[in-house]
């Protein structure tokens, strides 16, 4: 007789428990996606995807066009360069043959004075 007069009097505790669990219940179905837009999202994210894919494809090529550029331009760069140490060199070896020819004419003309050139110039002393 007690646990029927208990149940009596605690009656609301088991029905609160049922309703807040079937209100849950509903709550998290209606929360929860559904197959229609569990596809819906995993094609947005594809398409995300493949946005993502493109925009890094084309940077990537940019970034090739750009580096491609930048060694034709070090490589004219570098040809400059080469062509003027060469034409520097020419120059210079043409000084060169040029003072060394003056300083056989003047061995020839004057010894004396061209044996001081080199005792100058080179440090060379000439005995002639």
């Amino acid at each position: 007789m007690l646990t029927i007069e208990i149940a009596r009097r605690l009656w609301w505790i088991p029905s609160l428990i049922a309703y807040t669990a079937l209100i849950v219940w509903a709550t998290l179905r209606a929360a929860s996606p559904s197959a229609d837009s569990s596809d819906e999202l995993a094609d947005r994210l594809q398409e995300i995807h493949d946005e993502e894919i493109d925009r890094l494809t084309a940077l990537q090529e940019k970034e090739l066009a750009d580096r491609d550029r930048i060694l034709e331009e070090y490589q004219g760069e570098i040809q400059t360069v080469r062509n003027d140490y060469w034409t520097t060199i020419n120059q210079i070896e043409t000084q060169i043959r040029a003072q060394r020819a003056d300083i056989v004419k003047r061995i020839y003309e004057d010894p004396d004075a061209a044996a001081q050139i080199l005792t100058d110039k080179y440090g060379i002393i000439y005995v002639p």
